[in-house]
């Protein structure tokens, strides 16, 4: 789109470079405790519909917006707050997405009140609760680990994929309210796969007890920084710090090439407790939302 598209009263929307768009996001939209470098939002926002929010021809404010989806809002001083931008952006998406749901991932405590008054809700996780994912990242560095008698940490592949997805969905045990079956979480794995570069290929891990998976870290690239994707140990083998080997792993694979690595878990989730413990520090919490899209 070159020219401006008129959506609200007052209101146009540009279609801008993603390089652009980055500069203006990690200024504007990470001016606070959870500031996120160009680079960090250049890697998300690869491919992404990313626009500037005009008014009377000055920018005011952008977000990725398409069919569908709704992210990464931010205001341009002096325009105070983000209600009256994401009022504009959700009445326009409601326009351009066929019926069905939409989704606003990666919302903030501090744009939750502004996203419900436009019409969105939290997605549910276990026991229909509000499900807030807090994102940890830790250095990496070059460490040893050491497993019980009969463990051994092996290298994770393609042809590993359907045995990992079986044991994720075993681990997760229904509780990931995304992939609940082995295909899902194959498809997901899939994608994962092709995002990671040799190093993280070094630091995923297939834990085995003699030649029974019982446990996985698969680490990738997300916005250019390692991050682990999934972690999981079997249900019937928790409890003998089995995940602290898997990290460590991680982070000595990674020393040298990448100097942090990343991790998402659910907030309240008993496995913060480890992160903290290995050295992994909060830097933001957020939740996704939906909204529901009539003829």
């Amino acid at each position: 789109m070159d020219q401006p598209l008129y959506i609200t009263p007052g209101y146009a929307l540009k279609s801008t470079p993603s390089d652009e768009f980055a500069v203006w996001a990690s200024l504007y939209r990470g001016a606070d405790e959870h500031y996120r470098t160009e680079a960090e939002f250049r890697g998300m926002l690869e491919g992404q519909p990313t626009h500037f929010l005009l008014r009377q021809g000055v920018v005011v404010g952008g977000a990725v917006i398409g069919p569908g989806v709704l992210a990464y809002p931010f205001a341009v001083p002096p325009v105070e707050g983000l209600g009256s931008i994401i009022t504009a952006l959700s009445s326009h998406l409601r326009k351009i997405t066929p019926p069905g749901r939409a989704i606003a991932p990666g919302i903030r405590q501090s744009e939750l009140a502004h996203f419900m008054r436009a019409g969105w809700m939290p997605v549910k996780g276990e026991g229909d609760g509000m499900v807030w994912c807090c994102a940890m990242a830790r250095p990496t560095q070059k460490c040893e680990w050491w497993l019980p008698e009969g463990f051994e940490l092996v290298g994770v592949t393609k042809k590993n994929i359907p045995a990992v997805s079986q044991l994720l969905c075993a681990a997760y045990d229904g509780k990931d309210p995304l992939r609940t079956t082995p295909d899902e979480f194959a498809e997901d794995l899939s994608y994962a796969f092709s995002k990671r570069d040799a190093s993280c290929s070094r630091a995923s891990s297939l834990l085995l007890f003699g030649k029974e998976p019982v446990g996985a870290s698969i680490v990738t690239l997300w916005a250019g920084t390692p991050v682990i994707w999934d972690i999981a140990i079997h249900p019937l083998w928790r409890g003998q710090h089995l995940g602290d080997a898997m990290i460590l792993k991680a982070l000595n694979a990674l020393s040298g090439t990448h100097p942090l690595l990343r991790l998402f878990v659910a907030q309240g989730n008993s496995a913060q407790a480890l992160y903290h413990r290995m050295g992994f520090v909060a830097r933001e919490t957020t939740c996704d939302l939906e909204m529901t899209i009539h003829e």
